[in-house]
């Protein structure tokens, strides 16, 4: 096509231009996808074997949305839920082990139209029931700990984490569990 005149080439300029930016948009257009990053929290920071641990994972991006799948490498340990939706960028789910190890706990961001997928890890040692001092065995000190609580509860006064078998009280069903957790672990 041959143009004659400066009007024509300026039409033919922006009709290309147009035709241009619409075929970016409507075929081509890809939507920036922003960086995402997990962090994991816990709560309590120290936690015994048949108790539980709340975990909150947080999605750093632009506005995610999406889920936080959990896992685990312990064959001992149980979620209440494995894949969690995001709530203003978090997501929380317990968990519970039976046996005292060290587990490594994972959560899995799925990523959405507008951020990409990560994850992160936490490392989380479960102490022995009974262990009240977080040493990794039970001892002495944690006999005179119990012992103390176990007298307190008859006066009214109630230590949660000497409830062993969390029933909200403590009595003779806790002594027993304490007396076996004491005897193979020491």
């Amino acid at each position: 096509m041959e143009f004659t005149n400066r009007k024509q080439v300026s039409s033919a300029f922006f009709i290309t231009l147009l035709m241009s930016m619409a075929f970016l948009l409507c075929n081509n257009y890809v939507a920036a996808i922003s960086p995402t990053s997990v962090s994991i929290s816990l709560s309590p920071n120290l936690v015994n074997a048949n108790s539980t641990l709340t975990l909150v994972a947080t999605v750093t991006g632009s506005s995610p949305s999406g889920t936080i799948t959990w896992t685990t490498n312990s064959t001992t340990g149980t979620f209440n839920a494995t894949s969690t939706a995001l709530t203003s960028s978090s997501a929380a789910v317990t968990y519970a082990n039976t046996q005292p190890v060290n587990v490594t706990i994972s959560a899995a961001y799925s990523g959405d139209s507008n951020n990409s997928p990560s994850s992160s890890t936490i490392n989380v040692r479960i102490y022995p029931v009974g262990d009240f001092y977080h040493t990794g065995y039970v001892n002495f000190e944690d006999t005179v700990y119990f012992v103390i609580a176990y007298i307190q509860a008859a006066n009214g006064h109630f230590n949660p984490a000497c409830d062993l078998n969390h029933d909200g009280k403590i009595d003779f069903n806790d002594v027993k569990i304490y007396v076996h957790a004491y005897e193979t672990q020491t």
